[in-house]
């Protein structure tokens, strides 16, 4: 069992509400709502439990995500900690893209049931790759899945192997 920030704890409520709220499940599919959980959705992996955003903070990052080989390769090779240059080779990826998480959890029959909400939830995580690699996942001659697929899917179609000293970071 995955032990959550009382912030994604906020957030997993607020997702609960919205799956039992009849306005919502009547209007889920439309831009606004989607939208809304979205956003939500999106905030849930990046905060600390210390109330500190690791978006583009290179020494967030490390502490609390998982880095592809590659990207570490290329940290490494930029020999710089100044998110300025990194962001150049390296690029943060919701591993479970937002969109496919907002389909699985409107696929979900009892949404009073949590272990079901948490099963998505828990899938929402930030890993650092390669642009190289994002562009395969994201580019019109990549392997289009920009906005669909599971984790290992995704990190299976690029080739994508997460980096031994990163392998058990998850955002605390």
């Amino acid at each position: 069992m995955s032990t959550k920030t009382h912030f994604q704890e906020f957030i997993t409520r607020v997702v609960k509400f919205m799956l039992q709220d009849d306005l919502y499940l009547e209007n889920w599919d439309k831009s606004e709502y989607k939208k809304f959980l979205g956003e939500n959705l999106r905030r849930y992996s990046e905060f600390t439990s210390d109330h500190k955003n690791i978006v583009n903070n290179i020494g967030r990052l490390k502490q609390n995500c998982k880095f592809t080989i590659e990207a570490i390769d290329e940290v490494n090779r930029a020999n710089s900690n100044s998110w300025n240059d990194l962001k150049k080779v390296i690029h943060q990826e919701h591993i479970l893209p937002i969109s496919e998480a907002i389909r699985q959890l409107s696929a979900i029959q009892d949404k009073k049931n949590e272990d079901s909400i948490n099963e998505v939830l828990n899938k929402l995580e930030i890993i650092v790759i390669s642009k190289r690699q994002r562009d395969l996942l994201d580019g019109a001659t990549g392997v289009g899945l920009k906005s669909k697929g599971e984790t290992q899917e995704r990190l299976d179609a690029i080739n994508a192997k997460i980096h031994e000293d990163y392998y058990q970071k998850r955002i605390k």
